[in-house]
């Protein structure tokens, strides 16, 4: 096997896509709906862009789709569950004595 198609192998390793099932609450559903949509991109690629970016460490969005994400979350009444979610995280590592996400 050549040098070329060794790393034709890799690319395709890499690209190769699979489907998940994930559950979502429905305003964070729809609120990613919109921003895809705001984008012009597929929820997929939106998605995607967004793990990638932060797994690199890198914002997502510019501060301009922020202020539209922030309209959407108006919208479709995700701004409410920013609270609950963090209030259900507080209680769930009190329950098992660990450290909240990124405050180790």
């Amino acid at each position: 096997m050549s040098v070329k198609e060794i790393e034709e192998e890799s690319l395709q390793r890499l690209l190769e896509k699979v489907q998940v099932n994930i559950r979502l609450s429905r305003p964070v559903l729809k609120v990613l709906k919109a921003t895809a949509e705001y984008m012009d991109v597929s929820f997929a690629s939106l998605m995607e862009g967004i793990a990638v970016l932060s797994l690199d460490g890198q914002r997502a969005f510019t501060p301009d789709v922020m202020k539209q994400i922030e309209r959407f979350k108006e919208i479709y009444g995700m701004n409410a569950m920013g609270d609950a979610l963090e209030r259900a995280i507080d209680e769930a590592t009190k329950a098992k004595g660990q450290a909240k996400p990124g405050e180790r």
